[in-house]
């Protein structure tokens, strides 16, 4: 009998699905369940998790008589003030949202996709929008007030970094983790210490998270075959 087993995150559409932890027994029938082989993040079950999207306030998913695992939804450029309507600028808008998903039995997914509202809606600006110094003290800062507001939900929460991004920043900088990003450059406490480079702009969530005390976040990043633009299933 040969096992696999790994760590997976797949979002097809609007479907979500987890595969936190999966064991596959090749040549057996052996039941998969709750018995998950190595180490996964608390507050998350050691099984395929399945879960859709779906906006504030809708109730389909409870409603539905499905078990689903996880709620998710995007998080984008203005989710800090409500785009507009919260005068206090405190990302409780986000907070509502994980407490919403809660209420139903839900984990939170937040997809975290905010560079794009930053540099205009310009895809192809991505690497470029991470070398204004100025422009990335105010993303982290909200990245910050995302991590505060999940301190203060106080359960398990999945957050999925910026969506293609990853894989914008690998083509962009011609796959150079020392392409310049500003980081330690936007002045911000938490960042000081890490280099001004791609691969710094990736620790700095771990760091804010780290920083804000948010340990009930999972993160993570959305891995996008294409990016290499080698691989030949996409040509």
């Amino acid at each position: 009998m040969r096992r696999r087993y790994g760590v997976a995150a797949i979002i097809v559409d609007e479907i979500i699905l987890w595969a936190v932890m999966w064991n596959v027994a090749v040549g057996t029938t052996e039941p998969a369940g709750d018995q998950a082989y190595g180490d996964v993040p608390d507050g998350l079950p050691a099984r395929l998790s399945v879960g859709l999207m779906e906006e504030p306030n809708e109730t389909w998913m409870a409603e539905s008589g499905v078990a689903w695992d996880m709620r998710y939804h995007y998080f984008v450029y203005g989710w800090r003030n409500n785009w507009g309507w919260d005068q206090t600028n405190s990302g409780q808008w986000g907070l509502a949202f994980m407490e919403e998903c809660d209420k139903s039995g839900f984990i939170p997914v937040v997809q975290y996709y905010c560079i794009n509202g930053y540099s205009n809606y310009n895809e192809s600006a991505f690497l470029t929008t991470t070398q204004s110094a100025s422009t990335m003290a105010q993303y982290f800062d909200d990245f910050k007030v995302l991590m505060q507001r999940c301190k203060d939900f106080d359960k398990p929460v999945l957050v999925l970094m910026e969506g293609d991004g990853y894989a914008y920043m690998e083509i962009q900088s011609g796959d150079n983790p020392n392409a310049y990003s500003a980081v330690a450059a936007t002045g911000m406490s938490e960042l000081q210490g890490l280099p001004n480079t791609a691969a710094g702009w990736g620790l700095a969530f771990l760091k804010i998270r780290q920083a804000v005390g948010a340990d009930k976040v999972i993160l993570g990043m959305h891995i996008s075959a294409w990016a290499p633009q080698k691989d030949i299933s996409y040509y």
